[in-house]
């Protein structure tokens, strides 16, 4: 691993083997990283949301048999379902579960809309937790390939040469700086610890 950035800029520097000599950059690494992490933090964001969400509308079905009355529970649930799902089957939901509540009222406790909406939510944040997991694996690839970009002295010496300019392209394989062997370098440096 290197041990620390050097930046040679004229002959006579000294280096030790595994400094770093140069940082390459690329610009298409550089905002691929920024999006990544733009989208970890909306991504984190999101799931922060569902999960208040989810936490205040359980909270409001567990103190159901309180003061709660069933129509605070699904306009809160109506209000969580127009936030976070992008469909209008609330509607429909709502008459069938008054259909069903007519018909067998202990059956329809369980398909109470708030209870489908809250079980809709519980989905919704574990599909979110795996989206920020993904993002935060994404986010460490992207973070490692630019740490590989480094550029480290291969022997300790002094430089003879730096044959390249800032924000020059460089190719696989192409020299960047001239070292000329010298075993001193390693002498001082452990002379200095």
């Amino acid at each position: 691993a290197p041990r620390r950035r050097h930046q040679p800029g004229v002959a006579g520097d000294r280096v030790r083997l595994g400094d770093t000599l140069l940082t390459l950059r690329n610009p298409d690494l550089d905002r691929a990283l920024a999006e990544t992490e733009a989208q970890l933090e909306a991504a984190r964001e999101a799931l922060a949301a569902a999960q208040s969400a989810q936490s205040h509308l359980t909270d409001v079905i567990t103190a159901a048999g309180e003061d709660r009355p069933v129509t605070y529970r699904l306009a809160l649930a109506a209000r969580i379902h127009a936030e976070f799902f992008n469909d209008r089957d609330l509607e429909e939901m709502r008459r069938l579960w008054v259909t069903l509540r007519d018909q067998n009222r202990e059956l329809s406790e369980n398909f109470s809309p708030d209870l489908v909406i809250a079980e809709r939510l519980g989905s919704l944040v574990a599909e979110r937790k795996r989206e920020v997991a993904r993002l935060d694996r994404e986010l460490a690839k992207r973070r490692e390939a630019v740490a590989s970009a480094l550029i480290v002295a291969e022997t300790s010496g002094v430089v003879r040469d730096v044959l390249v300019h800032p924000d020059q392209y460089l190719q696989k394989a192409s020299a960047v700086v001239e070292i000329e062997e010298d075993e001193r370098v390693d002498a001082d440096a452990a002379a200095d610890i």
